[in-house]
């Protein structure tokens, strides 16, 4: 009866989620999505010190990746890093809805650093690592607008766009709007508790996806509060509504 169940399930175009698969981690839900939508290009924004690049090759995606991040302590790790693997290239830049330069609030620890200014409840979940130690301005660039000269490769091949901007993914979306065509999947980090002053809501974040014909795939929480198990923040993983076949 259970395995007709599911068989029932997939002649109506659906999956049924068996326990042990349904505990998927991102790892494990990447590499499935990347098999099934061929991505031939993961465009990785926000890259820090490489920590994503290296997630999706240990999930056994084998393509080109695209790096951008702003930070120059950051960028020398992963410039160092990337210069191992000939189908990971990076680019100090940071990416928006407008070309131009921004200033960025440098914090101790680098993978919080963002063009908005930390939350009191940013000190309180990640103590020293969130205090700002210093401004930087960075170049600012839309995605779309360096398609031609950084992704020209893959011709019209399939991007998976990931973003963890710490607040600024839904910019760095807007000026990727001339090739979402590409896009078949995306990534964005969103925060349910903002860590940010004037950062957009999950719920916004989520809606702007949904606007542009992405669905939610799965969300794998990054951090709950030890107190009360509320979730912080969660990497969402969405696929476009229709797929190029």
């Amino acid at each position: 009866m259970k395995r007709l169940k599911y068989r029932i399930a997939n002649l109506f175009g659906y999956e049924l989620m068996k326990p042990r698969r349904a505990q998927l981690t991102l790892e494990g839900h990447l590499a499935a999505v990347f098999r099934s939508r061929r991505i031939e290009c993961v465009v990785d924004v926000g890259a820090n010190e490489g920590q994503y690049a290296r997630l999706v090759r240990r999930a056994g995606y084998r393509g080109r990746i695209v790096s951008f991040e702003p930070l120059p302590e950051a960028f020398a790790t992963l410039q160092r890093l990337a210069a191992a693997d000939a189908d990971w290239v990076v680019h100090r830049l940071a990416l928006g809805r407008e070309d131009g330069t921004r200033v960025l609030h440098r914090t101790r620890s680098t993978d919080l650093a963002s063009f908005h200014a930390p939350a009191r409840l940013c000190a309180e979940r990640f103590g020293a690592g969130a205090e700002v130690i210093g401004d930087e301005l960075v170049s600012v660039r839309r995605l779309d607008g360096l398609a031609g000269e950084l992704l020209g490769h893959v011709g019209s091949g399939r991007l998976f766009l990931k973003m963890d901007t710490q607040g600024w993914d839904l910019e760095v979306f807007a000026g990727a709007e001339g090739l979402l065509d590409r896009v078949e999947g995306l990534q964005s980090e969103l925060s349910v508790t903002p860590l940010y002053e004037g950062m957009p809501g999950y719920l916004e974040a989520i809606a702007e996806y949904r606007r542009h014909g992405f669905e939610i795939s799965g969300f794998y929480p990054v951090w709950r509060d030890t107190g009360s198990l509320v979730l912080g923040e969660a990497d969402c993983v969405l696929l476009r509504r229709a797929s190029r076949g």
